[in-house]
């Protein structure tokens, strides 16, 4: 009995043994539909798409789970686990086998969570943005988006830079440093159009300092952002006049709100709460996977809006809850946590441009004032008809030239251009008569 005992025991250590060498046996089913088959703790080449653009990883599997892997590598310089979701993998192979022939990844796009409010690492909807398998130099664009929306802030930057991009090839990096009070509505339109085209050809990064209102509705239309340790993002209420918007005003803006965070890649939800003090939100956070779901409620783990407050998220609410991606307190942190698979050369283009333009505006709302006061008096008291005609024609020309250099503040200090356009020519036929 003993005898038989020991062979039972000796035949169960076996099978436990041998199901134990099953159990460490992994299979990845790539984008293509081809797989790869290897153990725990092999060490692996594989390339993931990561918000459009293809990132290589090399290093040493440390779980199989039936969504994602676990693989532990040098990522950024500094040896780190990744977690790379199954469907994000484009090829993969075993350290020292012959490649699995995926080279090029399709530059399908993967669709983003919808109204479930399900946050995943997908790529998100509308990128064809990735740079051809094996691309080893990126330029990097940093422009300041600062001011009020619709004056400082324009799309007519982002337009430029996005251009000036273009001349490098698809899958180039646009850092926006967003430091904005909010702004005019108005503006929302065109600057979602530029975002929407910028996105199938590029990476555009919110990097986040205050983003309030108008300037959170810029923020939000990128697909990934972070952070600075002291940045603020949300509380978008409209306003009309001095009062919050109500009724279809408000409907319409939490309609457009929220096309903008699920273009993004985020649930609708969060841009309801940044609204509306009734719209509820709350999350869960999934501990082995961290995959957060969204809820319009509070029956979340964390409850991150009440109806007694508009939503505003602080680096670290933002962090937690993966509405970022990350904090970085400079270019450099911020470029070393996007983890480029080759160099990259910081353009100095859009941190010019925007220099630029700050300046014009500036000289718009000194000068214009002064114009419009002097308008009103210059040449008076010479008591010469044509003299004071002729300084105000040259006036009103100067006022017209401030409608073609700085649209933006002309129309928030100034009649319509076709109405100066209109006193010209009349100035123009009284000069006429006076001069006969």
């Amino acid at each position: 009995m003993k005898l038989l005992s020991r062979s039972f025991l000796s035949f169960a250590l076996a099978l436990f043994i041998a199901c134990a060498a099953v159990a460490q046996s992994a299979e990845v089913k790539l984008k293509d539909g081809s797989k790869w088959r290897g153990k725990i703790a092999d060490q692996v080449e594989l390339t993931y798409r990561q918000q459009g653009v293809d990132v290589p990883l090399t290093g040493k599997i440390t779980k199989v789970d039936e969504l994602f892997i676990v693989v532990e590598g040098r990522i950024a310089g500094k040896m780190a686990t990744k977690t790379v979701f199954k469907a994000d993998i484009v090829a993969m192979r075993t350290s020292g086998e012959a490649s699995t022939g995926v080279a090029d990844a399709a530059t399908t796009p993967v669709s983003p969570a919808g109204s479930t409010g399900t946050t995943s690492g997908a790529v998100k909807e509308g990128q064809t943005n990735t740079l051809p398998t094996g691309a080893k130099n990126f330029h990097v664009f940093v422009l300041p988006m600062t001011g009020t929306v619709g004056i400082e802030l324009r799309y007519q930057e982002l337009e430029a830079v996005i251009k000036e991009a273009d001349k490098f090839g698809p899958g180039q990096i646009i850092v926006l440093e967003i430091d904005s009070p909010g702004g005019l509505v108005i503006e929302m339109e065109p600057l979602n159009r530029v975002f929407k085209e910028g996105k199938r050809k590029h990476r555009l990064i919110a990097w986040i300092k205050e983003a309030i209102s108008g300037g959170a509705a810029t923020g939000i239309h990128c697909d990934e952002i972070y952070f600075m340790p002291e940045g603020t993002l949300g509380a978008m209420t409209m306003f009309s006049g001095t009062t919050s918007a109500k009724g279809i005003e408000l409907d319409k803006w939490l309609q457009a709100s929220g096309e903008f965070m699920e273009e993004g890649g985020r649930s609708k939800y969060i841009a309801w709460a940044m609204i509306d003090d009734e719209a509820l939100l709350s999350y869960t956070k999934d501990p082995v996977t961290g995959k957060v779901t969204w809820m319009n409620d509070m029956s979340g783990e964390v409850v991150l809006s009440n109806e007694k407050n508009n939503l505003v998220f602080t680096a670290s609410t933002a962090l937690d809850s993966k509405f970022s991606d990350g904090t970085a307190s400079t270019v450099e942190d911020l470029l070393e946590q996007l983890d480029l698979p080759g160099d990259f050369k910081i353009e100095q283009f859009g941190i010019e441009l925007h220099k630029r333009w700050i300046a014009t505006a500036e000289k718009a709302n000194e000068e214009i004032p002064l114009l419009m006061a002097r308008y009103q008096y210059k040449g008076t008291g010479s008591g010469s008809a044509v003299e004071i005609i002729g300084n105000r024609i040259k006036i009103i020309k100067d006022l017209i030239g401030w409608w073609d250099r700085a649209y933006n503040v002309a129309r928030m200090m100034l009649p319509p251009k076709e109405n100066l356009e209109r006193e010209l020519e009349e100035l123009r036929r009284q000069l006429a008569a006076v001069q006969r």
